[in-house]
């Protein structure tokens, strides 16, 4: 157990006994998640290569280039992707392609 997960556990023990030996989930989850300089999202390792999760962002342009692509083909505008003309277009493709 690291230094910040003994801190983080001595902080949850300290508020179940503030809180006379009951702490509601919701108080331990953003202990757990959000305490500053202990919790889980208050990490520097948590996002990113390094880190337990990696997001489109983190792995540079392609998740925009694949939003840019579906919209192209849906007129190129918002609302033509919101009004679901775009899965339309992919479930009649994919019943022409079964038979």
């Amino acid at each position: 157990m690291t230094r910040t997960h003994r801190e983080l556990t001595r902080l949850i023990r300290q508020r179940i006994e503030e809180s006379n030996g009951w702490l509601p989930f919701d108080a331990f989850m953003h202990n757990a998640l959000y305490a500053p300089g202990l919790g889980y999202y208050e990490s520097a390792t948590v996002f990113g290569q390094s880190g337990d999760f990696v997001t489109g962002p983190d792995l540079g342009p392609w998740l925009g280039l694949a939003f840019a692509d579906l919209i192209a083909g849906c007129g190129g505008s918002w609302e033509s992707l919101n009004s679901g003309v775009w899965w339309s277009r992919e479930v009649e493709a994919a019943a022409c392609c079964a038979e």
